[in-house]
């Protein structure tokens, strides 16, 4: 399993930038014994010490839609179900106009039904503020500081499946953060809930931290349930990385709310900024969770 996480993390780097313009690829292509000398952590402090003494940084304004590769694939990746074994064949490519509708019923069906702020502002329990989500989704989603790349299975079928995916909002300095207007009361909770998650912990904070002004935030990661034995959170930390590589965009950040996204983060070597036990949070927000994990964090990584 190890050899696969590797070989796929060079597939990764290979596909942000050429070979021939990318010191990490140059080096670890050319000498496939070096992949025996690192472990994820170091793979990627590897290339961040790499792209900073090469000064790998492209102009920081790459919105995904005026990119000039609106459907980039990112990477080819060979993965192993824990369950039983068996191995897929998983794109990792930015989410395609035509398949955008998709992108909503996956994060619909098993993001705002199983992720813990959605659940506890009881969204689920009316149709109305179902409706009203997959609403205020579709028009957050399609702005021009998100990005969204899905996890598409590969096999014969022409019309290949969605397995899971992943959206970041581009947070800067000079760009207030656009207030929505909602009607049903299970929606003003969930905005109420989030205005008062956010106070805990502020972009601020973030841009001060690593003296940076902009920052990906994550905008949540959807897995189906068939395939979360896939480990497809932990490719995701790195591909996060090499998403903000190839955007310019300096560091990421995200509430970690369940230790699976937690443990994915520390693997990666994210920092922990900020923790709180989940009995504060739900006195501070005046909800009441459901089997929490112990806390609650806000872990981030500079990347550039």
């Amino acid at each position: 399993m190890y050899d696969v996480i590797m070989v796929n993390a060079i597939r990764l780097l290979t596909h942000v930038l050429p070979v021939q313009t990318n010191p990490v690829t140059k080096y670890l292509v050319q000498d496939q014994s070096l992949l025996s000398k690192f472990t994820m952590i170091s793979l990627t402090r590897f290339i961040q010490c790499v792209n900073k003494s090469a000064n790998v940084r492209l102009q920081n304004s790459a919105l995904i839609k005026n990119s000039k590769n609106p459907n980039r694939i990112w990477s080819q990746i060979v993965m192993k179900n824990k369950k039983d074994g068996s191995i897929m064949n998983v794109k990792v490519q930015t989410v395609p106009k035509d398949r955008f509708e998709d992108f909503i019923d996956l994060k619909m069906n098993h993001f705002v039904k199983d992720e813990i702020t959605y659940k506890v502002s009881g969204i689920n329990d009316n149709p109305e503020a179902v409706k009203e989500c997959r609403a205020v989704l579709k028009n957050m989603m399609s702005q021009r500081a998100v990005h969204i790349h899905g996890y598409f299975r590969e096999d014969e079928a022409e019309h290949s499946e969605l397995i899971g995916a992943s959206s970041l909002i581009l947070i800067s300095k000079d760009d207030p953060l656009e207030e929505i207007t909602v009607k049903t009361k299970e929606m003003k909770r969930f905005f109420e809930i989030v205005r008062a998650w956010n106070l805990l912990y502020k972009y601020d904070e973030v841009f001060k931290r690593y003296g940076i002004d902009c920052f990906y935030q994550d905008a949540g990661l959807v897995i189906h349930p068939k395939y979360r034995l896939l480990g497809i959170a932990k490719y995701e930390a790195l591909v996060r990385r090499l998403v903000c590589i190839a955007h310019g965009v300096p560091a990421t950040g995200a509430w970690c709310t369940m230790l699976g996204s937690q443990r994915a983060s520390t693997l990666d070597d994210w920092d922990t900024l900020f923790e709180m036990s989940y009995d504060e949070l739900a006195s501070r927000l005046g909800v009441q969770f459901n089997d929490p994990p112990p806390s609650c964090k806000y872990m981030a990584v500079k990347v550039l």
